[in-house]
């Protein structure tokens, strides 16, 4: 029976007495039941066991919130729970119920939802941490990407700054071959070659600028992909840690 297997269930409830008239007789019911709190925990618990008893163990597990409500309060006509649980005798009015902790009791039931527990732990943390991985991996191959294309920009732009260099060579020296104001053409030759030389430079140290940027960058992602899953693991680990303790000072409990 469920009920062998889950016996200690906290719930504490909110309540009031549902006075609506002021008369003696009213005031009278208010004092009916001398332990009216026992009374009420006795009912509220009768109606919690009878529910339990009637679905399995994984099934309380994981919607125990859910089934202890609705046996508290029961389904109105169109199958929702109630808003209320209501003892005429003494017009007490429970109005809600907060589960607080539910405990197997025995040792082997603890134990197997313990571990239950732990391998959800484990499956989330492999989970994350593959998640994590692949964000990283992503990421890298987006940088070296980018890395990759300005590169392409950098060499094309290189080039174009050659091709100038070398036809503003061949101008000059056609232009000196022609005997055409030697001395200018030298000289305007000369300034147009610097400019060039001064083009494939600049084009040189902007590719060496973006490839460093981008080596940063990547070295930024592997650090952070790094660190993201040692603290998935660390957290995950202490997870684990925590629920192998519960269970321990649990086990010594019994």
């Amino acid at each position: 029976m469920q009920s062998q297997n889950i016996s200690q269930i906290l719930a504490l409830e909110n309540r009031h007495f549902d006075i609506k008239k002021k008369d003696d007789e009213e005031g009278t019911k208010l004092f009916s039941v001398p332990d009216f709190i026992g009374d009420a925990c006795k009912a509220i618990a009768s109606r919690i066991r009878g529910a339990v008893a009637g679905v399995q163990f994984d099934d309380f597990h994981k919607n125990s919130a859910k089934i202890i409500r609705a046996s508290v309060f029961g389904f109105d006509d169109k199958k929702k729970v109630r808003e209320s649980f209501a003892f005429p005798q003494n017009l007490l009015v429970i109005t809600s119920v907060d589960i607080q902790s539910v405990e197997p009791v025995d040792q082997r039931t603890r134990d197997s939802l313990m571990k239950s527990v732990q391998l959800a732990i484990e499956i989330t943390t492999n989970s994350q941490e593959a998640a994590a991985r692949h964000e990283a991996e992503r990421l890298e191959q987006e940088a070296k990407g980018r890395l990759e294309r300005q590169k392409i920009v950098d060499e094309a732009e290189a080039e174009k700054a050659r091709k100038e260099l070398l036809e503003l060579q061949a101008y000059s020296a056609a232009v000196e071959s022609t005997g055409q104001a030697k001395a200018e053409a030298q000289s305007r030759a000369e300034a147009q070659k610097i400019d060039g030389e001064a083009a494939v430079e600049q084009a040189r140290l902007k590719s060496e600028a973006a490839k460093i940027e981008a080596e940063s960058e990547l070295e930024r992602l592997t650090r952070a992909r790094e660190a993201e899953i040692k603290y998935i693991k660390d957290q995950n680990e202490l997870e684990i840690s925590k629920s192998k303790q519960l269970a321990e000072i649990e086990t010594e409990k019994v």
